[in-house]
């Protein structure tokens, strides 16, 4: 604390717990797949980062995307890739 006379003495540390999140964060919006010119195989993907958790709470950071592909949309999902940018 500090006063107009001074600071007073420093408090004693007792300590801190870091917290886990455990909400998924919402799907990523606006993907978009783009064809390597070089390589008729591949796709250069990117996307819109979420704005909130999967249940609407306030997003409180996505560290990974993961990406995964299907030969159709009710198909077997299998993961491909992962991602730390939104590409």
């Amino acid at each position: 604390m500090v006063t107009v006379t001074g600071e007073s003495e420093l408090s004693a540390f007792d300590g801190a717990t870091v917290q886990t999140d455990t909400r998924a964060p919402a799907a990523p919006t606006f993907l978009n797949g783009e064809p390597v010119s070089d390589d008729p195989e591949r796709l250069s993907l990117t996307w819109r980062a979420p704005s909130s958790d999967s249940d609407g709470s306030t997003l409180t950071g996505v560290s990974l995307y993961r990406i995964y592909r299907a030969t159709s949309s009710d198909g077997n999902y299998q993961e491909i890739a992962t991602s730390t940018t939104l590409s």
